[in-house]
Formats: structure tokens, sequence, C-alpha cells
């Protein structure tokens, strides 16, 4: 072969060559790259952070679960008049008002109604008719009104119903006989015999299970016989409520009670257990604890629509013991009441100062929230010194 054919030979071959390495390399897999360690350097700002994975959706309720209030077919607004237009004192309501700042400092809100009217509402420490205020043991009021509507309802047999049933594990433990023959009569009238003062309050709030805690205080009394003021008792009936109808207190009050009265904004704790606190921890607005106690003005009737019974409403506010602390009256059943007073009064009473006062034969209410930092009862002292002087005489 010469030699210009052997350098075509090798030009050619090495051409093919040239040409097998590229078409490998373009058909070769792609390697990934090498994870980076634990130990490597942290990434630079260009290498893309991967994303944060959404919050999973809340969970589903069932509309059983939490059944929503029965809406009011009623107007929500109240009716306002100057004081003279119902036979009030419009010069005396003012007093009042003006004496709040430096007599009474706590008081948060003043309201009153006379023929369902508002005749007098004010507003202290920058708060408005949409505030809330806390209203202790307005609360077990409250609760002696679900009661009477669950005892009308059948969802409770009667007065004279012993707990113990509703609490099987706890009865099943208790020593003293006495714990059996605890009803619900007993815990309305604040007569069931546990052993119990107010110093302990915030231990019952703050324990695992304040129902548990009530139901294992000693028994120093005979159900029945002796009244002491006792918050923990009155927490049984919600737990009792509860239990008889597989909805809390407030789920029984949305249906039958804050839904027809149109009382929709609210706050009530509930315990560990999910137990609403029947005795205490209620927060409304001003006019709606005055739709409360129109309610029982009316005796149990609204707009017609007769949510309480009024045989619960007579019954409940009439004397059943003798009473004391804190007011030093005699007790209904979750109401103080004054028959004697002229004219015969009831009231629902908070820590704090919080009143719903009524007096039927006048047709009138009054309510009063206050700070809850002292016990304030000098509160109730604006009812005799301005609001009854105000009530003018019938033409």
């Amino acid at each position: 072969m010469s030699p210009e054919a052997d350098m075509q030979l090798i030009r050619l071959m090495v051409s093919l060559a040239l040409l097998l390495t590229v078409l490998s390399a373009c058909t070769q897999p792609t390697v990934p790259p090498t994870p980076t360690s634990p130990s490597s350097p942290t990434p630079t700002a260009a290498t893309a952070t991967p994303p944060v994975p959404p919050d999973p959706p809340p969970p589903t309720v069932s509309p059983s679960d939490t059944p929503g209030p029965t809406p009011s077919p009623y107007p929500l607004d109240w009716p306002e008049s100057a004081p003279e237009d119902q036979g009030m004192d419009s010069t005396l309501l003012k007093s009042m008002g003006a004496s709040v700042p430096q007599q009474y400092p706590h008081i948060r809100s003043l309201l009153v109604v006379r023929h369902d009217t508002i005749v007098y509402e004010r507003y202290y420490k920058g708060l408005t008719a949409d505030s809330l205020h806390e209203v202790a043991s307005i609360t077990k009021s409250i609760t002696s009104a679900l009661i009477g509507i669950a005892l009308n309802r059948g969802d409770l047999q009667s007065l004279d119903q012993p707990i113990a049933p509703f609490f099987p594990e706890e009865a099943a433990a208790a020593a003293d006989p006495r714990f059996q023959r605890i009803t619900l009569r007993h815990l309305l009238e604040l007569t069931a015999g546990f052993e119990w003062e107010d110093t302990r309050l915030w231990m019952w709030g703050n324990a695992p299970d304040p129902t548990r805690y009530t139901l294992q205080l000693p028994i120093v009394a005979e159900p029945g016989e002796k009244f002491n003021y006792n918050t923990p008792a009155v927490h049984l009936l919600s737990a009792i409520l509860t239990r008889a109808t597989g909805l809390t207190e407030q789920q029984y009050a949305d249906q039958h009670l804050f839904g027809p009265l149109g009382i929709t904004q609210y706050q009530w704790p509930k315990d560990p257990q999910g137990y609403s606190f029947g005795g205490n921890s209620l927060s409304l607005r001003t006019r709606d604890l005055a739709r409360f106690g129109s309610l029982y003005l009316h005796e149990g009737s609204w707009h017609g629509q007769q949510l309480v019974p009024a045989d619960w409403v007579n019954l409940s506010t009439q004397v059943h013991t003798p009473g004391g602390y804190p007011e030093n009256l005699p007790y209904g059943y979750l109401w103080w009441v004054e028959p004697d007073a002229v004219p015969p009064a009831y009231f629902a009473a908070g820590f704090g100062g919080q009143f719903i006062y009524i007096l039927p034969s006048l047709d009138l209410l009054v309510v009063i929230t206050s700070n809850t930092d002292s016990p304030h009862m000098e509160n109730r002292q604006l009812i005799p010194d301005y609001v009854l002087p105000a009530v003018l005489p019938a033409p």
C-alpha cells in the first residue's frame, strides 16, 4: 500500500473513533449528584428550600355534635324612651349615673328597663353595649332556668330525683349513706350537705376533674337541712344536664333559652371534662342580661313564647331556705329572694357586684355589671338610693 493510502486509512480510523466517542456520550444515562452528607457545608442561598406542607384541614364536626341556637323570631333591639314616658324621674337616674365615677368606680354598666323599655343605660371605662361582662354567680340563676326547662321537657324526672345514678362510679365509692339521698332539689337550694368554703374555689376550679372533686367532698349535714353557698354543687347540675341530654349546658341553652332570646354573643368556659361551668364564669352583654331578667319578669314568656314554665319561675323565686352568706337573704332555687322588701323583689347576683334585680309589681328591672376584683356588694345600694325613688307615683 502506498504511503498516501496509509495516511488516508489512518485518518478514516481516527474519524470513526471520534464519532463513536460522541455517540457513546449522547446515550450514557445521567448520574445524579452525590447527596450532601450531614457534615457537608450549609447550602448557599441559591439552593432551593423545600416548601412547607400546608396545615391539615380542621376536623369535621357533625351538626349533631354542636347543635346551633334556635334563632329568635323577634326583633333584637330594645325600645328606648325618656324615663318620664315610663313613669320615672330622669333627674334621679342621671344623678345615679353621675355618682358612679366617684362612689362606685368599679361599675362597668347600668341599665334600667321599665315596661319593656330602656329608660336609662350607661357604660363606663370605655365599654359599650357590645362589651361582654363576666357575671360570676349570675350563671347559677341561668342554670336554674335550664333545669326548669329540662324538667318541663321530661329531660329530667323530678326535683326529688337522686343525683347518685348520674355518677355511678362516685356513688359506688361513697362511704357516707347520705350521698344517696342528695337530690336535684338540694343542689338548687344549696342544701346538699357537702363540706365547703369559698376559699377553696380556686383549688376546685383548677382541679383535673372538678365534678369528681365535688362528689368526693365530705358530707357534713343531712341533705336539705343546712344552706351552704356552694358553687361546685351547682356545677353538678351542669354535668347532670349533659349526662341526661347528651348536650353541654351551653348547647342546651342555645337551643332552649339563649337562641330564642336572641343571645348569641357570650363566653361560657368548660371544665377539662367538657362540662360548661354551671355555677360561675359566664360572660354576657348588659342588654342580654336584661333579656333574661325580662323573661322572668314576664313569668318565663318572651313575646308570647313560653320559654321557661311560669310555675317554675314562680317556684324558683320563692323562699325555700333561710339562705345566708354572701347576701344574707332568703334563697329560692338559685335566686336570692326579698319577700318582705317594699316592694318585694328577687335577684340574681354574682361576685363583684353583678346584679339582675327584678321588681315584678313595678314592672321594673335593673342590671348592674362591675369589676370582679372585690365583692362590691354595695352596688345594690343604688336601687334604694336612686332607682326606687325615681319611680313616679301613678297618675
